[in-house]
């Protein structure tokens, strides 16, 4: 015969691919399950204020009017505006408000980002079973839940970017393919494109970079900066005031958390502001040094490349000069996946992290009127108003996110300290590309 026993299948090997699919088939089924669930339980107007700035977008739009010039509400280039006006399309023609296509859309979004996650692990550690990460990390996730059910922002299309552009990065730095590290610029440009900040992770860029031709390299930078700068450029000819203003003057609001929250706490007014206008310098002279020491380096492990994206993201919300709750979604996927890679103390904080985060955004979404105060709308004792007027002023908000806040730090720090360590010593085990990842106790 063939040389095999009567009856028996060769099977070859499944893709990273399939083994993705079937890592995320089942948190893909809890996730969306408990957030029906929850769309079906709650009041159908109960949203935050960034989604009454959406509808107020599309209103501009259904009249020709430029909403970069009407408003402040858009502080990013114009991408979003155009999902919006796509979105409101989409509802007049199957019969549905603007804010359930949102809500339709940003689901979609993170099912995604359930993916590419699996996808990522698949990738860089091959016998892992993903799943139970998986459905504890974002299925059940109530962050999650109440970013995309309620919060409406479009921070979760940022997180798709940002891991298109790490599932790129990985192949890239194990394979060599120039393809990869163009495809992970486009993916970052995207990002950019989408919400500016991944920008930040532009230093990544610079791992093995000496391996690329100029006409790669040239090739990349346009891939990275095009989208943004194309887009913003047909914006600032119809109007170059609000471009200004609005987009390339932008500055997140201090004082409602982190430093520059404390600092109002203490009532220095002064020095908070001063803070917040440094700390933008302070984070390019951070990325410069960061662009140096990655320019110097060939490759990073996937861990490394994982941890490292995590710990510059969270740097822009715990050093930062303004904050929103819906910044946790750039990180969030990579956050979770960072538990597959790193053990020990990284683990133990990884987890007081989730804890605090979890009770801090129930109660914010449950009392600030900003957020959508589901609580009180679902028929709390109205007593409980008078808890949300004074935990929804700046100094309550920061008081409140406090924990929050400390476990943002240490977390950063526990990453800060390992990722140094592991940078210079490596150990590896062996995965889809050979050497990919620190062994699970490292």
């Amino acid at each position: 015969m063939n040389g095999f026993p009567a009856g028996s299948v060769t099977r070859s090997p499944a893709s990273p691919v399939q083994k993705a699919l079937a890592g995320a088939a089942l948190a893909l089924l809890i996730g969306l399950a408990l957030r029906v669930l929850f769309i079906l339980v709650t009041p159908a107007d109960v949203y935050s204020a960034d989604m009454s700035a959406w509808q107020t977008v599309v209103g501009l739009l259904r009249h020709g009017q430029n909403p970069y010039q009407a408003t402040r509400f858009l502080s990013w280039p114009p991408f979003w505006m155009q999902i919006l006006f796509v979105l409101d399309k989409v509802a007049a023609v199957i019969g549905v408000s603007l804010f359930q296509a949102v809500r339709g859309f940003l689901l979609v979004c993170e099912g995604f980002t359930v993916f590419l996650t699996s996808l990522l692990l698949a990738r860089s550690l091959p016998a892992l079973d993903s799943r139970p990460l998986l459905i504890v990390g974002i299925a059940l996730n109530p962050v999650a839940i109440l970013l995309v059910c309620q919060h409406c922002n479009f921070d979760i299309l940022v997180a798709v970017w940002i891991l298109l552009f790490l599932n790129s990065q990985i192949k890239f730095q194990s394979g060599g393919d120039e393809a990869d590290w163009l495809a992970s610029c486009l993916f970052l440009g995207l990002g950019i494109l989408t919400k500016t900040v991944p920008v930040v992770l532009a230093p990544i860029l610079l791992l093995g970079v000496r391996r690329l031709t100029w006409k790669e390299r040239i090739m990349g930078l346009y891939l990275l900066c095009g989208p943004a700068i194309l887009a913003l450029s047909v914006l600032y000819v119809l109007a170059p005031l609000a471009v200004e203003t609005n987009v390339l003057g932008y500055r997140s609001f201090p004082g409602w958390f982190g430093i520059t929250g404390l600092l109002e706490v203490l009532q220095l007014h002064a020095l908070a502001i001063f803070y917040a206008r440094a700390s933008s310098w302070l984070f390019v002279a951070g990325l410069v040094w960061l662009s140096a020491v990655m320019l110097r380096r060939s490759s990073l492990l996937p861990s490394e490349l994982v941890l490292l994206s995590l710990l510059v993201l969270m740097a822009v919300v715990i050093f930062g000069p303004g904050y929103g709750p819906q910044y946790i979604s750039w990180f969030l996927p990579v956050l979770v996946a960072s538990w597959a890679f790193w053990s020990g103390t990284f683990r133990v904080a990884l987890v007081i992290f989730g804890i605090v985060a979890s009770l801090t955004y129930i109660v914010e979404y449950a009392l600030f009127p900003s957020h959508g105060m589901l609580a009180i709308r679902m028929g709390w004792s109205h007593n409980w108003l008078e808890h949300s007027a004074a935990w929804s002023t700046q100094g309550g908000q920061s008081l409140l996110r406090l924990p929050l806040f400390v476990a943002y730090a240490a977390l950063f720090g526990v990453g800060v300290t390992r990722i140094r360590s592991a940078m210079g010593s490596h150990t590896q085990v062996k995965g889809e590309f050979g050497d990919v990842g620190h062994l699970p106790g490292a």
